[in-house]
């Protein structure tokens, strides 16, 4: 560390300026020159194009995956609208078939009632049929009771 402080005190500098230095540096100021042109601006233009496109995907990723959360949201809100409809038209469709087995026993029953009172009278008229035909045949028992009973006699 004592040399280099030396070097730097020193009035001489120990590197030499002569013209190939200055070449030199020339010569990397040209190819700086050159290689900004030929490499550095399209590896640059390329990565910036790469950097766009995929900050573009991203923010396309970012909207598809917002857009299907919305037509999921949507999706299940038709699936429970669709869901209550269909409680409703079933809880509707037994409430009909309720209705119908209330009105097929109304008419059976009004039937088995209209059945039992057309049977009565029925009854009622072979009863008195039978009564008249009864009494007929009373008459003439009672008739032939009373010949038998005075032939007796």
């Amino acid at each position: 560390m004592h040399t280099i402080c030396l070097i730097f005190a020193s009035s001489q500098t120990p590197v030499d300026l002569d013209i190939s230095v200055i070449i030199q540096v020339v010569i990397f100021f040209l190819l700086l020159f050159i290689l900004t042109f030929i490499l550095y601006r399209p590896l640059l233009t390329i990565f910036e194009a790469r950097y766009k496109n995929t900050e573009g995907l991203k923010e396309e990723a970012k909207d598809i995956t917002l857009k299907a959360a919305q037509i999921e949201k949507e999706y299940q809100e038709i699936l429970k609208k669709e869901k209550r409809e269909m409680e409703k038209f079933l809880a509707d469709f037994r409430q009909k078939i309720k209705n119908d087995e209330n009105e097929i026993i109304e008419n059976a029953k009004a039937g088995a009632a209209q059945l039992a009172m057309s049977a009565t009278a029925q009854l009622k008229e072979a009863q008195i049929t039978l009564k008249k035909e009864l009494m007929s045949h009373v008459e003439e028992m009672a008739q032939s009771l009373a010949e038998k009973l005075l032939k007796m006699n």
